[in-house]
């Protein structure tokens, strides 16, 4: 697996013929995954660093008061309409994924919780034919919006230097981008 630095996440993209398959791995503040935000992943057909009208998907899908493991949200797909929908669903998109706490360890350590997850979508379900696939992970975390450049949290009354950077690790968003080969 390959360690995005900017998401503190491990990923794996690999295809076949007919599904392109991504796979994570995330054991820092891991939390940031299953808070309402999910992982957001931008598939730009055309190879290039824009998010505008490309298909997307997010998943996990949080939905107060739990985070459900069995819903993905998929939009911009070819022949898949804009909406939620299970994990089994008859357009071949596919998700499965674990959340595992370490309960020896404070809820706001590093190292508290693991997160595992797996997506397959079929190529097909692609608008393009093209070869070259740009990818944007995007991890929102607690905050559903982003913060105005440049705002800043600070230091959170009556807490401690570890829950103030658990804070600070899962309310932010990150993203990366990744330029991808079909094969």
């Amino acid at each position: 697996m390959t360690y995005d630095k900017e998401n503190a996440m491990y990923y794996r993209i690999t295809n076949d013929d007919k599904y392109l398959y991504l796979n994570f791995y995330k054991d820092e503040y891991a939390a940031k995954v299953i808070k309402p935000g999910g992982i957001m992943i931008f598939f730009n057909t055309v190879g290039e660093k824009d998010t505008l009208n490309v298909p997307n998907i997010l998943f996990p899908v949080y939905s107060y008061p739990n985070r459900d493991f069995e819903i993905i949200l998929a939009r911009g797909f070819t022949g898949v309409p804009a909406s939620k929908m299970s994990i089994y669903n008859k357009y071949g998109i596919t998700g499965e994924a674990k959340y595992k706490e370490i309960s020896t360890k404070s809820e706001y350590a590093k190292d508290y919780s693991i997160f595992e997850g797996k997506i397959s979508i079929p190529r097909k379900l692609l608008k393009d034919n093209s070869t070259m696939l740009s990818i944007m992970l995007l991890l929102r975390g607690v905050r559903l919006k982003p913060l105005p450049v440049g705002a800043n949290l600070g230091i959170l009354m009556n807490t401690t230097p570890e829950q103030n950077i658990y804070f600070s690790n899962i309310d932010y968003w990150t993203h990366s981008w990744i330029d991808y080969q079909l094969k």
